[in-house]
């Protein structure tokens, strides 16, 4: 849940800054849709639940890790297979 943040006058900050935006990112892999990403769409905002940036930063920390080049065919075949399964 998207807590609420009032500011000096009691209203909510969090619903302020959305629809003061026209995109909304949060970074998350599950839930897919956040309760923050639920009330930017709500309000006809552009979302992105971040997953496929953490899922590449994920792989490249790994490579990272053990010393294995990166392979960005080989990172988009295992993104691929991964939305296939969560999806």
């Amino acid at each position: 849940k998207t807590p609420s943040v009032p500011d000096g006058n009691g209203d909510d900050c969090i619903l302020r800054l959305v629809e003061n935006c026209s995109a909304v990112v949060d970074l998350i892999y599950e839930p897919k849709e956040s309760e923050l990403l639920r009330l930017a769409r709500e309000r006809g905002k552009r979302v992105l639940n971040g997953e496929a940036m953490l899922f590449f930063q994920a792989y490249a920390a790994d490579c990272i890790f053990t010393g294995t080049a990166r392979d960005m065919k080989f990172a988009k075949t295992l993104w691929k297979e991964y939305r296939e399964e969560h999806s």
